[in-house]
C-alpha cells in the first residue's frame, strides 16, 4: 500500500498517494540513481581524489570522480572555512571519508568536533587529514587538541622551513596528518610537513603547466648566495644569477636585493632533467638602460663618467646607471706608453670620455680618455711627415688613430638621426630577446 504524503491542499498537480520516491531529496535522488553503477570502483578511506562539480545544492556539492562514480561533500566544508562555494565545472580536490558501495562521502579534512577515537584511528591508518588547535608551546614542539584529545607536534613537523615565531601558531586551527596513534589515542603525534609538501607540489604542477621562457612574473626573494639570489614564483624557486640582478656590475646580491623583496623577473630557462632548474632575470624584466641613453652613444660624443674598476688591459667607466664602457689602455694617453691604467686613472675618479664605437645589441661600448691629439703633438708629427724624416710605426698608428677620431667627431648625427639610431637599438634588442 502506498504511503500518504501531506501536500498543499491547493496544489492540484501532485498526487497525495504518489510513490515515496517522488518525495526524495535531491541528495537521495542522485545517490539512488548512482547506486552500485556498473563499472563503479570502490575507494579506500583517506584516498585523495579530484573531480568535476556536477551539482551544487544548499547542503551538498556533488563531484564526478570518473568511472561512473559520484561523491558528495557537505557545503559547509567550504563555507565554514571561509572558502567560496564551487561552481559547476570546477575541479575540486578532496579525501574519501566513506565509501559504502552505494554512496561516496568526501571531505576536505576531518574537523575537530566530529571525530572520535575510532575515526582518529582510521584517519591515521588511511592518512586522512584532521583538524587540530594549537594550544601552547612545549618542550620540542607544540601541544594541540582534537576532539578532546591532546596531541604533540614536533617543531620539525610544523613547517617545510625554519619556524620564525613559535608563539604565532597558538590558537590557530590547522590541518595535520596523524603520524602516530598509540594507546587508544592517549599518545598522538601530528605532522603538517607532508601536507605542506603535497600542497607545494600541487601548486608547482599547476605553475609548470603554464610557465614559459620569456614570461614576466612577480617573484619574492627567499635567500641570497655569492652567485645570485633565489626567488619564489608562486611555489617554485628559481635562481637569479648575480649577472642578471642588475645592469651594473655587482660584488654581492645584497647590493640590490634582500630577503622578502618582491621583484619583477623574466624567465630565461627551464630545465627538468636531471632536476628542476629555473633561471630568472631581474634586469631583463625592466627597461634596458642602454635604450634610454642610446641616442647619446654616438661615436665622437663626449660624456661624463666615473671609473668603476681597473684591469691590465684598460679601465671601465660608467656613463649612466647600468651603462658601462671600456677605455682600452691604448686610449688613456697620447704622449706616453702606459704600463698599467692605474698610472693614469684611479677607481672612483670622474673623467670625460669620448665615444669611439658602440655595439648596442651586445651592450659593448668603446671609450677614450685621451681625447683629441694635443696641438703640439699634431704639429710635430705633421712636420715630420712632410719632411725628410720617416714616421715610426707607432707614430703612423697615432696619426691614423687621430684621423679616425676627427672623422668620428665630424660625422655626429642630427637629432632626427639619433632617434633613428635609438629605434634601431630597440629593434635589435627585441631580436636578441
Amino acid at each position: 500500500m502506498a504511503k500518504f504524503h501531506y501536500v498543499d491542499p491547493e496544489d492540484t498537480t501532485r498526487d497525495p498517494f504518489a510513490p515515496e520516491q517522488d518525495a526524495e531529496s535531491d541528495f537521495e535522488k542522485l545517490l539512488n540513481s548512482e547506486a552500485a553503477p556498473t563499472g563503479a570502483r570502490r575507494f579506500r578511506m583517506g584516498e585523495q581524489v579530484s573531480g568535476e562539480v556536477v551539482r551544487v545544492g544548499t547542503e551538498f556539492v556533488f563531484i564526478e570522480l570518473g568511472g561512473k562514480n559520484t561523491g558528495s561533500m557537505a557545503s559547509d566544508e567550504f563555507t565554514a572555512g571561509g572558502l567560496p562555494m564551487p561552481k559547476l565545472g570546477d575541479t575540486v580536490e578532496a579525501y574519501v571519508r566513506q565509501d559504502s558501495g552505494s554512496e561516496i562521502i568526501l571531505t576536505r579534512t576531518l574537523r575537530r568536533g566530529e571525530v572520535d577515537s575510532t575515526l582518529l584511528q582510521q584517519a591515521h591508518e588511511s592518512n586522512l587529514p584532521v583538524e587540530a588547535k594549537i594550544e601552547k608551546v612545549t618542550k620540542g614542539g607544540f601541544e594541540a587538541t582534537l576532539s578532546g584529545k591532546r596531541a604533540f607536534i614536533p617543531f620539525s613537523q610544523m613547517e617545510l622551513g625554519r619556524i620564525v615565531d613559535e608563539n604565532a601558531y597558538i590558537g590557530q586551527v590547522l590541518k595535520f596528518h596523524i603520524s602516530e596513534f598509540k594507546q587508544g589515542g592517549r599518545n598522538i603525534v601530528l605532522s603538517r610537513k607532508q601536507l605542506l609538501r603535497e600542497e607545494r607540489e600541487s601548486k608547482q604542477s599547476e605553475i609548470l603547466n603554464t610557465l614559459e621562457v620569456g614570461q614576466t612574473l612577480r617573484a619574492t626573494i627567499t635567500r641570497t648566495a655569492t652567485f645570485g639570489a633565489f626567488a619564489d614564483i608562486g611555489g617554485i624557486e628559481g635562481l637569479i644569477p648575480i649577472s642578471e640582478l642588475a645592469w651594473k656590475r655587482l660584488k654581492s646580491p645584497d647590493e640590490v636585493v634582500k630577503l622578502g623583496d618582491v621583484v619583477q623577473v623574466r624567465v630565461l630557462k627551464i630545465e627538468h632533467v636531471p632536476k628542476l632548474r629555473i633561471a630568472l632575470s631581474a634586469k631583463n624584466a625592466g627597461e634596458d638602460p642602454w635604450m634610454g641613453i642610446a641616442s647619446r652613444l654616438m661615436p665622437g660624443t663626449v660624456l661624463d663618467g666615473e671609473v668603476t674598476r681597473l684591469s691590465d688591459f684598460g679601465a671601465f667607466v660608467s656613463v649612466a646607471e647600468g651603462v658601462e664602457g671600456l677605455v682600452h689602455i691604448s686610449q688613456l694617453a697620447w704622449d706616453k706608453r702606459v704600463a698599467h691604467p692605474r698610472d693614469i686613472v684611479s677607481t672612483g675618479q670622474a673623467v670625460k670620455v669620448h665615444v669611439l664605437n658602440v655595439e648596442l645589441a651586445d651592450h659593448k661600448l668603446s671609450l677614450s680618455i685621451k681625447g683629441p691629439m694635443p696641438e703640439e703633438m699634431q704639429a710635430r708629427l705633421k712636420h715630420k711627415r712632410e719632411g725628410t724624416t720617416a714616421l715610426t710605426e707607432e707614430e703612423k698608428a697615432q696619426m691614423a688613430e687621430w684621423e679616425n677620431f676627427r672623422k668620428a667627431a665630424v660625422a655626429r648625427p642630427s637629432a632626427e638621426q639619433a632617434n633613428v639610431f635609438a629605434a634601431a637599438f630597440a629593434k635589435a634588442g627585441r631580436r636578441k630577446s
